[in-house]
């Protein structure tokens, strides 16, 4: 027994916990992939087919969107609107009861965005996900997703430059 009176888990089941986490962190991976690819595909394969996902965007805008197949391209359509994007997750929170999860994850995401007088901005958001997943045909997938925005700054954006090495052209 444990300190707080839980029976200590067996090697099989940690192993079976670990294994888990360790899908249900890929799930998170191939999402943030999806949406810096502009990939509707792979953005959908993360969802399961009645997936609900609500976007607390900021000034009080709240979005939603059903279903994995519209999420997807819904969500490549978006972020397509950015010359470029990179979003980065930090270490998720993951509570696994059987064949359902809790993630809660804090995210950077980057976009550039090219508004009509021609100057690139960057866009860099700090973001909170909150997740229900379930075990969907045997693979992790997303059944509900909370999007949130939790603060945001603009810059301009430079074209990338590395100065040239020498002897190197």
């Amino acid at each position: 027994m444990s300190q707080d009176n839980r029976p200590t888990p067996t090697r099989d089941e940690k192993i079976a916990r670990w294994l888990a986490h360790s899908e249900i962190r890929a799930v998170v991976e191939r999402y943030f992939y999806g949406l810096d690819a502009r990939d509707a595909q792979a953005l959908s394969a993360c969802f399961t087919p009645d997936a609900y996902y609500e976007a607390n965007t900021g000034g009080g805008r709240r979005i939603v969107f059903e279903g994995a197949e519209a999420i997807g391209t819904t969500l490549a359509r978006l972020i397509g609107r950015f010359e470029a994007s990179l979003h980065q997750g930090s270490n998720p929170a993951i509570t696994v009861e059987g064949d359902s999860a809790q993630v809660d994850v804090f995210a950077i995401a980057r976009m550039v965005h090219v508004p009509v007088d021609g100057q690139k901005v960057v866009f860099v958001r700090g973001l909170r996900y909150r997740d229900e997943l379930v075990l969907h045909d045997g693979e992790w997938k997303i059944g509900r997703r909370i999007h949130q925005a939790l603060w945001q700054y603009n810059a301009d954006a430079i074209e990338p430059h590395v100065p040239p090495a020498p002897g190197i052209g």
